[in-house]
């Protein structure tokens, strides 16, 4: 067994999708062992994305996104479960997210901003996993 760190955007939780996508990760044989809901620090997010450039219209407007309302933070457990969360979640670009995905099935384009609305973040790899669970307060 592996783990993984995946956040749910303010989106998810004001459009009530929840539970539908924790179903999505469980169905893939993703389970959630941790889990907290709290309304992140533009701070938080900025450290949580450390490749973003603050300088950027994109990475202002995303932070700005993530840090607008509640989000949920969770560990996933599972086989290959950063892979498999990815792999559920789908493109950055919803657009271009896989049917079935997450991203495709809830992610949108806001036309104002240019911004994809995403619904949720999963970590690339478990280094950054660990480091993300870390800095929302589920992991020492």
């Amino acid at each position: 067994m592996s783990y993984t760190f995946v956040l749910l955007k303010p989106d998810a939780i004001k459009r009530g999708l929840v539970r539908e996508i924790f179903n999505i990760f469980e169905r893939s044989g993703l389970h959630a062992i941790k889990q907290k809901s709290l309304e992140p620090s533009a701070s938080l997010i900025w450290k949580m994305y450390p490749d973003l450039n603050p300088r950027e219209k994109f990475a202002k407007e995303h932070v700005k996104y993530v840090s607008s309302g509640k989000v949920i933070a969770a560990v996933l457990e599972g086989k290959n479960a950063v892979r498999k969360a990815r792999e559920v979640v789908g493109n950055k670009n919803p657009e271009k997210a896989a049917e079935g995905t997450i991203r495709r099935k809830f992610g949108y384009i806001d036309r104002k901003t240019d911004l994809w609305i995403t619904v949720v973040h999963a970590a690339d790899s478990g280094k950054n996993a660990r480091r993300e669970a870390k800095l929302f307060g589920l992991q020492s």
